[in-house]
């Protein structure tokens, strides 16, 4: 729908805190790290879109998850928070710099799986803010997809998924 090179924002409805990793202490100290409020939205979204077009990465992403321990926390040096490499954005909070082949979606439920993969494949890299996350109350609410979220077809779109880019993804069969 929009138009080509366009920014574009998605942002989920259900986020209730958007936090930033700190560690004040021992930064060699994971246990030290801690989650803060974010203290501008916009000035990280336009932040982000200002690295985005200096690396030449046109689709970036937070952390999955809001568990201080695993992210990195903000530091002076960017390369120590910001990955470029294949890793999850997952579709919460995630940014693109439009293009129209990369947005083609080929399936509904892991959709942010798929946007990653095609952007990355087209850049050579994606960017994830490490240091950021958002509390949500996915899978806790009526609307969205979990209005019609089954397990069947979410494995279903993992095969999927498998198949058209046997290099990039695998089911972790350790999960429930």
């Amino acid at each position: 729908y929009f138009p080509q090179g366009k920014k574009i924002v998605y942002l989920d409805d259900d986020i209730y805190n958007i936090s930033e990793c700190v560690n004040t202490t021992d930064i060699s100290e994971k246990k030290n790290n801690k989650l803060i409020k974010l203290k501008s939205l916009d000035g990280f979204i336009k932040s982000a879109f200002k690295i985005s077009k200096n690396s030449g990465l046109t689709n970036w992403g937070v952390y999955p998850t809001d568990n201080p321990y695993f992210m990195k926390p903000t530091s002076r040096d960017i390369n120590k928070y910001v990955s470029t490499k294949l890793t999850f954005l997952i579709g919460f909070l995630t940014g693109v710099i439009n293009n129209h082949r990369a947005e083609i979606r080929t399936i509904g439920d892991k959709e942010d799986y798929e946007r990653s993969i095609k952007y990355f494949l087209k850049d050579g890299g994606i960017l994830r803010f490490n240091n950021v996350s958002c509390a949500t109350r996915c899978y806790q609410e009526q609307g969205g997809m979990q209005f019609d979220r089954k397990k069947e077809r979410s494995k279903v779109n993992a095969e999927k998924l498998m198949k058209a880019y046997p290099e990039f993804v695998k089911i972790n069969h350790s999960r429930k």
